[in-house]
């Protein structure tokens, strides 16, 4: 049987692996009580930040042939980044709904109250995701894709 380890961050000796002690959360920052746990942890956090840089016009510039590549180029504001994961609920073993938890995803990326006079009111919820004190990332959902992979007799997602 072969054994997995990793690094020690301290001391770099390599010690056992073991099963991660934090689980990935995705909660609300504008309601406490909206919070999401992942049921496995994800295998990639992917985050992604472009810059934007755009060419500066050259034409008409009687100094054009003269720019070297970085002056050729000019930042256009304050970048975003964006970060992408998938996860994974199963309560198959339990046999307790995963409803809840598609429920208060969905309330994360809907309006809090689109009739509100209140502009913050007017919006999604400002979220964070959070696993262990590696990742802390305060973000807006911007996409949210949900795909069921199991259903019982009658077509629908497993339910008790």
């Amino acid at each position: 049987m072969s054994r997995n380890f990793e690094l020690d961050r301290k001391s770099g000796n390599p010690v056992p692996f073991c099963q991660p002690k934090a689980r990935l959360t995705l909660g609300s920052l504008d309601e406490a009580n909206l919070t999401v746990t992942a049921h496995y942890n994800p295998t990639e956090v992917g985050i992604n930040k472009t810059l934007p840089w755009s060419t500066k016009d050259e034409q008409g510039n009687p100094k054009a042939e003269t720019l070297s590549e970085q002056d050729s180029h000019e930042f256009k504001g304050t970048p975003s980044r964006t970060m992408s994961l998938e996860l994974l609920f199963d309560n198959y073993e339990t046999g307790e709904s995963i409803e809840p938890i598609t429920e208060m995803l969905e309330t994360l990326s809907t309006v809090r109250d689109p009739g509100s006079v209140f502009p913050e009111m007017r919006r999604p919820h400002y979220c964070v995701v959070s696993w262990g004190s590696g990742i802390s990332f305060r973000c807006i959902i911007k996409s949210l894709n949900i795909r069921f992979t199991m259903f019982d007799h009658f077509g629908t997602p497993p339910t008790r």
